[in-house]
């Protein structure tokens, strides 16, 4: 059995986001962003935080697996904390 690779993979809007390690969650996906030449993904916006909450790119070289519709994924402290902030093209 392989392991799908991200493109592969269908994620629901507004699944879930834990990360493994420590075991806890961390947003929800607001999207998935495609390269527009090769039509895979790159990365997940996630929103992060309750009342004042943030849409964050998440490199899609973080995810490990899609289960049920909940997304997991492995980052540490430090690369959670320096996710740039999604900003929409206008």
């Amino acid at each position: 059995v392989r392991a799908l690779a991200p493109y592969e993979v269908d994620i629901p809007d507004d699944a879930p986001v834990w990360r493994l390690n420590p075991h806890e969650k961390i947003g929800e996906v607001e999207r998935v962003l495609l390269d527009e030449e090769s039509d895979k993904m790159f990365a997940l916006v996630i929103k992060r935080g309750s009342l004042f909450s943030k849409d964050m790119v998440l490199p899609a070289a973080h995810l490990v697996e899609v289960v049920a519709g909940v997304v997991r994924v492995q980052i540490d402290d430090a690369a959670l904390g320096a996710l740039a902030e999604h900003k929409p093209a206008d």
